[in-house]
């Protein structure tokens, strides 16, 4: 009989004790699985998303570059330059940027994480 059919179990009665102590064995190591699978997917998805947020400091980097040069020809046209030249919306632009940048780290690294643990669990399942 498995332990759900235990006939002391449908009475009401306690179980005897090497039924409750292959619950709590089997519920020790379904905490252990669940614990390990979070452990792996926080990881994976910590580099994730450090990857990400690499990619698109690059990413911000070539534009903050452009950027910089924009304000070096502005800078050379002297204050007529200043005039034509708008660097509060370029600056804002770059903020806009980082800021999605940003989202899209941690989506990838949530979902590298949620992967991750899934399959470690279903690894760890077998």
């Amino acid at each position: 009989m498995s332990e759900y059919q235990h006939p002391d179990l449908l009475n009401g009665v306690d179980p005897p004790p090497s039924v409750s102590g292959h619950r709590s064995l089997v519920a020790l190591v379904w905490l252990r699985r669940v614990g390990l699978s979070l452990a792996v997917g926080l990881a994976v998805g910590a580099l994730a998303f450090l990857a990400a947020r690499g990619v698109g400091a690059a990413a911000l980097f070539v534009q903050q570059q452009e950027l910089l040069r924009e304000v070096a020809g502005t800078l050379g046209g002297g204050i007529e330059g200043l005039a034509s030249g708008d660097l509060r919306a370029a600056r804002r632009q770059l903020q806009q940027m980082d800021a999605e940048y940003w989202r899209w780290s941690l989506l990838a690294g949530g979902a590298a994480a949620a992967l991750a643990a899934a399959l470690t669990f279903l690894r760890l399942d077998r």
